[in-house]
């Protein structure tokens, strides 16, 4: 399940946007909010996790590989291993360095598949409503209070600032949550009837 731009849109103006018609009359700024609370989430907090197929035969191995110049949207890896394509094995013998070189073996031949966090796909004034949010529908719920955010930070830092909040709590909701542990507890009432 995946939220568009045009939902997000919509929360945003909700959020005390719609008596004063700000989108219909700035639609740069919408969109420019959106690419920055887009990137600024998946750069922090929500990565967007993308798959890359990289062939390597014997004739170019051994190598190493800069992600970076592979694909223009990495931002990091997203995990420090290799997996063969074909067998869905990890790959001991591949090597990661500096989050983005990869070094393959000369007795490797086949394709290596890797797991990076990506750039978040930006919108523009030509993007339609149904375009889909990059992010998990988790991370995406947070957009509108970011964009509000973003959208108030020169007219009124009072209401950016409860944006903010309100941002900053549900995201520090959902990791705790993501990291705690499970608690299980168990009640135990001695009544002293037997059975």
């Amino acid at each position: 399940m995946t939220k568009t731009w045009g939902e997000i849109k919509n929360e945003t103006i909700n959020l005390g946007f719609e008596k004063i018609k700000v989108y219909d009359k700035n639609k740069q700024s919408f969109i420019d909010a959106y690419n920055f609370a887009q990137n600024l989430i998946a750069s922090t907090i929500g990565g967007i996790i993308k798959k890359l197929d990289i062939v390597c035969n014997k004739s170019n191995l051994p190598k190493v590989f800069d992600i970076t110049d592979i694909t223009d949207d990495f931002l990091s890896m997203a995990q420090t291993y290799a997996i063969n394509k074909n067998t869905g094995e990890r790959l001991n013998n591949i090597t990661f360095t500096d989050n983005r070189l990869l070094t393959v073996p000369k007795e490797f031949d086949g394709v290596i598949t890797i797991y990076y966090y990506g750039v978040p796909s930006k919108i523009t004034v030509s993007s339609d409503n149904s375009t889909p949010c990059d992010l998990p529908y988790k991370w995406a719920n947070l957009m509108p209070y970011l964009m509000a955010n973003r959208l108030f930070l020169d007219d009124d830092a009072g209401k950016a600032g409860y944006y903010w909040n309100l941002f900053d709590d549900m995201k520090n909701s959902i990791l705790a949550q993501e990291n705690s542990p499970i608690v299980t507890i168990h009640n135990e009432i001695e009544s002293g009837w037997n059975f």
